[in-house]
């Protein structure tokens, strides 16, 4: 590595011409034309350690972005729709940019990978593809890119980083460099092509509209709404090698691989906090067959998954569940998921009717850039409707595992996400140690978090201020007189109306003697004579018993001879219905004339705060 800037790589230049898009960008771009300003980017980076000669690295992303055909390309429309126009890769450039100067490198280069994300790309002049080093220090390094969804997937993403680091390796070391084996936009579309005419495509079509008759409700959690704008929020965490092994040695224990392992344990949590024994989510598919293999582009698609967990269920037989279920809707994945929506007759509706996307990429390990190592981080698959949960590793283990969860900002907040990625790592710790344990018995909740919820949440102690139930009305009354207070049908009452009645039918009340720890027995339908009716009652200082004018009249009776009220206050049409007993029971007119406030002066006690809840209490429970 002499350190020296490289020539420009000189490629050749693609026969200009329009390319049809395939079903995948298609659907991307109609989604794209109906939000313009919501930047669709899948972005990630390569955390380098070692050293990294920019010149080197920029002669390897020119030389990589000039293979890669199908990502260098520009859309527009025409009379028959989108389409694909190849740029030349000569005009590409990489960038650099070096913050290893600043106090905090690694905060600085965060920021900036950030604000790249957060610029749209303008889809028929920009480059769809950016992508360039960001110094930290003299030994480490981010390799960032971000690009359109419209051209590229996960899988591609791991595509390029493979070929950067081959590339870049070969460079440094004088090697020849192999051939890519990528094809361009034109293989992926004849493919695409080529499925949506065979026989296949039809028999897809059937499964799914069978499968899709019988799927239940969509999981759907309860978050704390962050923004009310298109806003995705992330949130990542790290599992440690040897804790990836332990879950892969649970998945093996279990005859279940580690992908299904993973979104088992992933459908297993999200049914632990949601209670739903059924709900479907979606399955992330890589959607590649043949050459398009090694070919970055874009082509994953994402189809529903059923998933079941009835009471009771035991979580091996939830993943082995999983795992079938998996492998039965695999062979039918090629379908696009808006095909699906389509003939559900869900298109052009925004209805979030597959519920969160689950997504398990065993292909992201650590590159070797000629000695030295870079492990992916940050991987982020752009704006989403609901939920993604993204789980990516290497097959072999060694480098860990990643847990990538990006949350729609007006239903989640980053709080949401966070404690998310920790019940998820908790909840598959759990069914590792003890994978024949029932999935509801699972604790997923750590020391701390059940202190919170069992001793400082329930630590409701308040003081009691001293004033009953008629002066909280009353201070209200003097604050909003003219205020609505209560309203039934057609009619609305305000403050001082609903205080004005209440005192006349108190001092009613007390003319009839009563007085704290008196009981007055109300039967009236539902209805503002009700409302008034209770009140009137506190502010006497009795009691009040409920009695429940549908009630047979025989029970109706046990009641009044059991409580012994001193009168019950109940309207003409109600009176007709009770059974015959000695206690008074005086009409009530909401609508007569109004009286003077009741004080302390016109009872023969005074009211107690409490005494008359507890009469209440006693009552109900006879």
């Amino acid at each position: 590595m002499d350190g020296s800037p490289a020539s420009p790589v000189q490629v050749p230049r693609t026969v200009p011409g329009l390319i049809r898009v395939s079903s995948a960008q298609e659907d991307l771009w109609l989604a794209q034309k109906l939000v313009p300003g919501l930047p669709n980017n899948i972005s990630a980076y390569l955390d380098v350690s070692g050293e990294i000669d920019r010149w080197v690295m920029d002669t390897a992303l020119r030389r990589v972005l000039g293979e890669a055909q199908s990502v260098l390309v520009n859309f527009v429309e025409d009379v028959d729709g989108p389409r694909q126009v190849a740029r030349d890769p000569n005009q590409w450039n990489p960038f650099f940019v070096d913050v290893s100067g600043d106090v905090d490198p690694e905060s600085v280069a965060r920021a900036s990978m950030a604000d790249l994300v957060g610029q749209p790309f303008d889809l028929e002049r920009d480059a769809l593809y950016r992508a360039g080093l960001i110094k930290l220090g003299d030994f480490r390094y981010f390799l960032f890119a971000v690009s359109h969804h419209l051209v590229m997937d996960g899988f591609g993403v791991a595509i390029l980083a493979r070929r950067i680091a081959e590339v870049y390796t070969s460079l440094a070391t004088g090697a020849s460099i192999p051939e890519s084996g990528f094809g361009g936009p034109e293989l992926i579309n004849a493919e695409d092509a080529r499925y949506r005419r065979s026989g296949r495509f039809t028999r897809d079509r059937e499964f799914w509209r069978d499968y899709t008759a019988g799927l239940p409700e969509p999981l759907r959690l309860l978050g704390d709404r962050s923004s009310p704008d298109l806003v995705t929020l992330h949130c990542s965490v790290s599992v440690s090698g040897d804790e990836f092994t332990r879950w892969a040695e649970a998945s093996e224990s279990m005859g279940v691989p580690v992908p299904a392992f993973l979104a088992a344990a992933a459908a297993g949590f999200l049914h632990r906090i949601s209670g739903m024994p059924e709900f479907v989510v979606r399955l992330a598919v890589a959607n590649r067959v043949g050459r398009a293999r090694s070919t970055p582009g874009m082509m994953a698609n994402a189809v529903p998954l059923g998933v079941k967990c009835p009471p009771g269920s035991r979580f091996v037989d939830v993943a082995r569940g999983v795992g079938a279920e998996i492998l039965s809707i695999l062979r039918h994945c090629r379908y696009q998921g808006s095909d699906i929506r389509r003939d559900m007759g869900l298109s052009g509706s925004v209805e979030n009717r597959f519920g969160p996307v689950l997504n398990i990429i065993p292909f992201f390990g650590s590159l070797d850039f000629a000695g030295s190592s870079a492990v992916m981080r940050g991987v982020s698959f752009g704006p989403v409707d609901d939920l993604s949960i993204s789980v990516y590793y290497d097959r072999r283990g060694s480098d860990g595992m990643r847990i990538e969860i990006d949350g729609n900002g007006a239903i989640y907040s980053g709080e949401d996400l966070r404690l998310y990625s920790d019940l998820l790592v908790a909840f598959t710790r759990a069914v590792t140690a003890n994978p024949s344990g029932a999935v509801r018995a699972i604790d997923i909740l750590e020391p701390t978090e059940r202190a919170l919820m069992l001793r400082t949440w329930n630590e409701t102690a308040v003081a009691i201020p001293e004033v009953t139930v008629p002066g909280l009305f009353e201070r209200q009354v003097a604050a909003t007189p003219d205020a609505v207070a209560l309203t039934c049908g057609d009619e609305q009452w305000t403050y001082r109306e609903v205080n004005a009645r209440a005192n006349r039918w108190a001092r009613l009340l007390i003319g009839r003697g009563v007085g704290p720890e008196s009981v007055v027995g109300v039967a009236l339908p539902r209805s503002a004579e009700l409302v008034i009716a209770l009140l009137a009652i506190l502010k006497a200082g009795g009691a009040y018993l409920p009695i429940d004018p549908n009630y047979p009249s025989e029970r109706i009776g046990f009641v009044l001879d059991d409580a012994d009220p001193l009168v019950v206050l109940t309207d003409t049409a109600t009176a007709a219905v009770l059974p015959h007993t000695d206690i008074p029971r005086p009409r009530l007119d909401l609508h007569a004339s109004t009286s003077t406030a009741v004080d302390s002066g016109g009872r023969s006690t005074p009211v107690m705060r409490i005494g008359s809840a507890r009469c209440v209490r006693t009552i109900l429970r006879m």
